[in-house]
C-alpha cells in the first residue's frame, strides 16, 4: 500500500546523489550562508529531517530553500531538498490520509507531490511563522480538499436518516453547553448517498467533521472511527496522551451539541406537520346546524 510512496522517497535519495545535483548543491551553499556549514546535500537533509535542533535555524534554512526553488538552476534541487527534509511530516500526513484511499494509494502519492510543490510556489514568508509546519499542513490540507471536492461532484447529496443522528447523539455522550457557530448551515448532519465507497464515505464525514470542529476532525475519525489509541494519536501531532483526549473530548462535545440542535430542530418540524394533519383532517362541527 506504500510502496509508491516509498518508491518516491528512494528516487528523492538517489537524486541528491549524482555529480550534478552534488554541483548544484555547492553552489547553493556558496550563496546561502546558512548552508555554509553542511558539507553535503545528506548531511543538510539528516539536520533537517531531525527532531530537535534550533527551530529557528531550520526556519532560516528552510525560507531560503524557499526562495531558491523560484528561479535560477538549483531550483528543482532546492525543491528535493525541502521535500526530503520535511519527509517525516509528509509520510505522518501519508499515513493518515493513506488508510481512507486503500484502492489508489499511488494517486495519493501523486498528489502529496504535487500539492507541496504548489505551496512552495505560493508561500508568503512574510505571513509564516513556521515554514515547515505551514507546508505539511498545508500539503494534507489541500489533498483531503481535492478529493472531497471530487466526490461531491461525482455523487449527489442526500441527508443522513435522523434515527442515525439520535443514535450518535444518544445518553452516554457527554454534556455541556457549547457556544452555537455563527452562519452554521441550517442542516448541520453530514450528507450520505448509497453505493459509495468506504474511502468516499470517510472523506465526506471528515468534510462535515471540520465545519464543526476543524483540525480535530482527523481526531474525531482516528479515535472513533479507526480505533487508535490515546498515545497513537498523541504521537501523531507531537503532543501528550493526556492532551489529545482533551482534545477528543472537546471535539465530540461540540459535535453532540449539533447534532442535538439538528434532532431538535426536525422534531419541532415532525410536530407541525402532525397538528397541520391534524387540523385539515379533522372532522367539521354539525351540531349547531340542526
Amino acid at each position: 500500500m506504500r510502496s509508491e510512496w516509498e518508491a518516491l522517497h528512494r528516487g528523492l535519495v538517489g537524486s541528491i546523489g549524482t555529480k550534478e545535483a552534488e554541483q548544484r548543491f555547492e553552489t547553493l551553499r556558496n550563496r546561502v550562508a546558512v548552508l555554509a556549514r553542511f558539507d553535503g546535500a545528506p548531511a543538510l537533509i539528516e539536520y533537517l529531517a531531525h527532531r530537535g535542533g534550533d527551530l529557528d535555524e531550520k526556519d532560516r534554512i528552510l525560507a531560503e530553500l524557499v526562495l531558491a526553488t523560484w528561479e535560477g538552476p538549483a531550483a528543482p534541487l532546492a525543491t528535493t531538498l525541502l521535500l526530503l527534509g520535511l519527509w517525516p511530516g509528509l509520510d505522518a500526513a501519508f499515513r493518515r490520509r493513506v488508510r481512507f484511499c486503500q484502492d489508489h494509494p499511488g494517486e495519493l502519492a501523486a498528489d502529496m507531490i504535487a500539492s507541496f510543490t504548489e505551496q512552495v510556489r505560493r508561500l508568503d514568508l512574510e505571513k509564516v511563522h513556521r515554514v515547515a509546519a505551514t507546508l505539511v499542513h498545508s500539503t494534507e490540507r489541500d489533498v483531503v480538499r481535492a478529493r472531497i471536492q471530487e466526490f461531491e461532484r461525482r455523487h449527489e447529496m442526500s441527508a443522513l436518516p435522523i434515527a442515525v443522528a439520535e443514535r450518535l447523539a444518544g445518553p452516554d455522550w457527554p454534556t455541556r453547553e457549547v457556544p452555537s457557530r455563527a452562519g452554521a448551515a441550517a442542516d448541520l448532519r453530514p450528507p450520505v448517498v448509497a453505493g459509495r465507497s468506504l474511502e468516499e464515505e470517510i472523506a465526506v464525514l471528515r468534510a462535515w467533521l471540520a465545519d464543526l470542529v476543524g483540525e480535530d476532525a482527523d481526531l474525531v475519525i482516528d479515535a472513533l472511527l479507526l480505533k487508535r489509541s490515546r498515545e497513537e494519536l498523541g504521537a501523531e501531532r507531537g503532543i501528550h496522551r493526556r492532551a489529545a483526549r482533551k482534545r477528543l473530548q472537546r471535539a465530540l462535545l461540540r459535535i453532540r451539541r449539533c447534532l442535538e440542535k439538528q434532532i431538535s430542530m426536525s422534531r419541532e418540524r415532525v410536530g407541525w406537520r402532525l397538528r397541520r394533519h391534524e387540523h385539515e383532517t379533522r372532522e367539521p362541527d354539525l351540531s349547531g346546524l340542526g
